[in-house]
């Protein structure tokens, strides 16, 4: 089968939470991709392997494997292309699994900035998806996630204007 149609079955495969099935097949699809001299291919599955491997709480494995796809994308895809902005945003998560949120807050609000500057639609999604990130690791996140999207200055507009103000958990 070809690489991209393993890395989407690997991919509808993470969305139905069956990670270490995903897994395989991702490992398939970078293998293939690898031998086809396919680039973006090989990106796609890198980068759903880090996905996959977050949601199961293998950190050091997602973090390889997101630095493998960084690698491969140095000089060939631009910052701010598809490729390296779902790369920031999976880093984001590794900073977050990582107990990292103020790492995690400076790549989320980059890359919500770089799809404002690109005009791109559904900066709010993004912004929604990272936040529903930060309020999945703990009370801690919450109360500093409160913190940044009511009025904290750095936190970007998109993400005050897309959230709705909550009262600071205890």
């Amino acid at each position: 089968m070809p690489s991209y149609l393993n890395g989407n079955l690997a991919r509808a495969l993470e969305l139905m939470g069956r990670y270490v099935e995903a897994l395989a097949i991702y490992d398939q699809a970078i293998n293939d991709a690898a031998k086809a001299s396919r680039l973006d291919s090989k990106l796609f599955a890198l980068l759903g392997s880090a996905s996959a491997d977050c949601e199961l709480g293998e950190i050091d494995r997602a973090d390889r494997a997101l630095a493998e796809a960084r690698a491969a994308m140095q000089g060939v895809f631009p910052p701010g292309s598809p490729p390296a902005l779902t790369a920031a945003g999976l880093e984001g998560r590794v900073a977050l699994a990582l107990g990292q949120l103020d790492d995690a807050k400076r790549v989320f609000t980059s890359t919500i900035n770089v799809h404002e500057a690109q005009g791109q639609p559904g900066g709010g999604v993004v912004c929604s998806t990272f936040t529903a990130l930060m309020w999945r690791y703990g009370s801690n996140s919450r109360r500093r996630l409160y913190r940044m999207q009511n009025g904290h200055p750095t936190w970007p507009a998109a993400c005050r204007a897309a959230l709705p103000t909550r009262a600071e958990p205890a």
